[in-house]
């Protein structure tokens, strides 16, 4: 991880503000995706890229097939098998799922 160099108080401020921006973005997807019967199993909070984790369902499947969503990864792993990553946007952060075995 790199560590950030801060050598003012205006740049501890202004840390400080992407920090408290990125965790209101977050949250208020967090209560978006929850409303909408997302289950939220994961959160990276990542400033410029915030991404959650929801478990893999009818949603998004729905979201999927509606054109919301889309699938941008695809692979296989020795103990799992096939899998595929599907995303979509909500609240300024990105989310994403895990298939396998599809």
């Amino acid at each position: 991880m790199l560590a950030v160099q801060i050598h003012s108080t205006a740049q501890r401020q202004a840390v400080n503000e992407v920090m408290l921006a990125s965790a209101l973005r977050l949250t208020s997807a967090i209560e978006q995706l929850v409303e909408r019967g997302f289950t939220v199993i994961k959160v990276d909070f990542t400033p410029a890229r915030p991404t959650i984790t929801v478990r893999n369902d009818a949603h998004c499947h729905a979201m999927v097939e509606s054109g919301d969503a889309v699938y941008y990864s695809f692979g296989k792993r020795d103990y799992f098998g096939p899998y595929k990553v599907g995303q979509f946007q909500c609240g300024g952060c990105r989310v994403i799922w895990v298939e396998f075995g599809c």
